[in-house]
């Protein structure tokens, strides 16, 4: 017994004609061909689909996420420098000129250059 058969004797038991399931689908080669009508429409199916999908973004983060990350940017002062640690080159540049800062002479305080009329 088919596939088809299977589900035709399904359908129709409850209206009793189950007697004349076996004739409506004989040969079973039908049944190969509908399924694979079917299986090629699932393949083509799942590729067009593929397709279509793969320069869209994946589905959108949850909406509780999101809330989330707003509420925390909004705790964190993004324009606030304390909250950023600067590089480790401008640290350790920052830290040289302290020290430089340390051994040089203190100018004058004063115009360095004359004035120009």
């Amino acid at each position: 017994m088919g596939f088809l058969q299977l589900l035709v004797v399904a359908v129709l038991a409850s209206e009793h004609r189950v007697a004349g399931a076996a004739e409506v689908f004989g040969n079973s080669s039908e049944d190969f061909i509908i399924l694979a009508v079917w299986g090629m429409l699932a393949v083509s199916g799942i590729t067009l689909q593929i397709r279509r999908e793969r320069g869209r973004p994946f589905f959108p983060p949850h909406p509780y996420k999101l809330w989330k990350q707003e509420r925390e940017r909004r705790v964190t002062n993004i324009l606030d420098p304390s909250y950023h640690i600067p590089p480790l080159r401008e640290r350790l540049y920052g830290r040289l000129t302290q020290i430089k800062g340390l051994f040089q002479k203190e100018q004058p305080a004063g115009e360095r250059t004359p004035l120009l009329l």
